[in-house]
């Protein structure tokens, strides 16, 4: 795992200076302030373009801090954190990299906890540096609650549509959008859900519940004209 670190940080360096010189590095600290389960670190050359890019699990850090092999120079480092699916393709920009919502067959499921943090790092021979990692989320929290469910009513689901299916780097939408369903929990004549998302523009998602009465499947609107930004919680409470 260290080797391969080494390996890559020390190709950093090819974008900053001539192939013949002798690569250098030095071992530095980086310190996450957010817990994480992976994280894919991008790094970004002058002309704002992906040159290399490694992926990281929890088996690589320890107490949330990160050793590796950075080397000398300045550049900009840019991390996701805990999105399963990243589309990108080496000498993009970095507004090309996508993060999309995981899929199950023809179904979206809720985003991850989706982080995003871009940092600029200078690295000297002859100064020790710890940099801190401040990873900013990029998805919202749904929480809904339905009061007053009647007795016959099963099978409560929720449906949160035109929702951006992807989002680039920076949080915006890529114009490819889906539907999020995601089961109710249900007690008594009560039932919630809550459910992470990418932010939607106000007026663009729309949420419904879908459920069964005896043999029939019914669905009901919930109004809904609030935008999803991110890093926020919006709370919803109706009556059946």
């Amino acid at each position: 795992v260290y080797m391969k670190r080494i390996i890559f940080f020390g190709l950093l360096l090819l974008f900053s200076c001539n192939q013949d010189e002798k690569v250098t590095g030095k071992e530095t600290e980086l310190v996450f302030q957010s817990e994480f389960n992976t994280l894919d670190l991008f790094a970004i050359d002058r002309d704002n373009r992906i040159v290399r890019h490694e992926h990281f699990t929890q088996e690589d850090l320890h107490d949330n801090t990160l050793q590796a092999n950075l080397p000398l120079g300045r550049y900009r480092v840019a991390c996701v954190a805990n999105c399963p699916d990243i589309d990108f393709n080496t000498g993009e920009t970095l507004e090309n990299i996508l993060l999309r919502l995981p899929r199950k067959g023809d179904t979206f499921q809720e985003a991850n906890d989706t982080r995003t943090a871009l940092q600029s790092v200078s690295i000297s021979e002859n100064k020790d540096a710890t940099f801190v990692i401040r990873l900013a989320r990029r998805v919202a929290r749904l929480q809904v609650t339905l009061n007053d469910i009647p007795e016959d009513v099963d099978h409560l689901n929720f449906e949160l549509s035109f929702v951006p299916s992807a989002i680039n780097f920076t949080g915006t939408n890529t114009n490819t959008f889906g539907t999020i369903t995601k089961p109710f929990n249900r007690e008594a004549d009560q039932a919630s859900v809550e459910l992470l998302t990418f932010p939607a523009k106000k007026g663009e998602a729309t949420l419904s519940v879908t459920y069964r009465t005896g043999d029939k499947e019914k669905r009901k609107i919930i109004p809904f004209s609030e935008s999803v930004d991110t890093n926020q919680i919006i709370r919803i409470e109706k009556n059946f």
